[in-house]
């Protein structure tokens, strides 16, 4: 995952060193990231609080680390545009950036990417150590403990993002739980973007039992209600083994721009009342800021890629919007 840091960033970073999570910040700086300064090596030398930080920073890291510093120019574009994000590439959507910007809440409030001022540099690392004040990107949660109630108390959790990839061959397989689970889940995972959110769903094709017309409609609509934005539907279908080549077919997990999370058995957790409906015990949330995460979170992407282009000759097997930041559908 990248960072892109601005000088004052750093300056304000350095001000919270005494903070219980200013170490970790540094070593996820260290060990996990690759880190973009926005600012000249010369600026570097002639900014007293940056060089000492950055020779302590340095210190025993070795030369396997690179940092790259942007002589020319910096990123994103200055002054900051509401819709930058949309000439993103993938790993651009899925980047951290710590900026100095007079008009960086146009950014924030649209939530397509995880954005910090000057002064919340240790609140951006805690939501990718996934509010647990540690060094740590990896939670599990009791399904029906009191940790996981509903789906609501994922809301903390939620991230930026532009996408979400849903895959869970049995997700469609009980019509009457699609609402209390899959629809509601996307709601929470969406809850802060406002965005048009690209939603891609991969199901078995013979596990559907439910009008895709009226899914497609009703995960429209209720995305709608809380991004202010139609959201991009893509529904993947495959039948046979040989179409999950790539992929096992009872894997279930759900990709964002900066978080994937993993189940057990189903997503599909409770009733419509309210009452639990798994035998399922725990839903895991990883932070794409562990390098080996993203990179094996950027393995599935690939080998959900290559059961795209083998049902893509599979007539009805993809049908929708065919728009992803992270998938091609062409």
């Amino acid at each position: 995952m990248n960072l892109f840091i601005d000088k004052e960033n750093i300056e304000a970073l350095v001000q919270s060193r005494n903070h219980n999570l200013y170490n970790d910040c540094i070593k996820t700086i260290k060990k996990q990231l690759y880190v973009f300064f926005n600012f000249s090596k010369k600026e570097l030398k002639n900014n007293e609080i940056l060089m000492n930080w950055f020779q302590l920073f340095t210190e025993g890291i070795g030369t396997s680390n690179s940092f790259i510093f942007k002589d020319e120019y910096i990123f994103p574009k200055r002054p900051i545009e509401a819709k930058c994000y949309l000439d993103f590439s993938d790993s651009l959507l899925s980047s951290i950036y710590l900026i100095n910007d007079v008009n960086i809440s146009l950014l924030k409030t649209i939530g397509a990417v995880l954005v910090g001022s000057p002064g919340e540099e240790i609140q951006i690392f805690n939501y990718l150590f996934l509010l647990q004040n540690d060094y740590d990107f990896h939670k599990d949660i009791a399904i029906g403990g009191k940790d996981l109630t509903s789906w609501n108390d994922l809301a903390k959790y939620a991230m930026p993002l532009t996408d979400i990839i849903f895959i869970d061959s049995y997700i469609l397989s009980n019509g009457s739980l699609v609402p209390s689970n899959l629809i509601k889940y996307l709601e929470i995972l969406c809850i802060n973007a406002r965005n048009a959110v690209n939603i891609v769903l991969y199901v078995n094709r013979d596990e559907i039992y439910i009008d895709i017309e009226e899914l497609k409609n009703d995960i429209q609509n209720a995305i709608k209600d809380i991004t202010g934005h139609k959201p991009y539907f893509t529904l993947i279908r495959y039948r046979t083994q040989r179409d999950v080549e790539h992929l096992g077919e009872h894997d279930r997990t759900i990709f964002t721009n900066y978080i994937r999370i993993k189940s057990g058995d189903t997503y599909n957790y409770f009733k419509s009342d309210g009452s639990k409906c798994t035998k399922g015990r725990e839903l895991t949330i990883n932070s794409l800021a562990k390098k080996e995460t993203h990179e094996l979170a950027k393995t599935l992407i690939s080998d959900l890629q290559t059961n795209i282009e083998a049902l893509k000759s599979n007539g009805d097997s993809i049908v929708g919007d065919k728009k992803s930041n992270f998938l091609n559908f062409k």
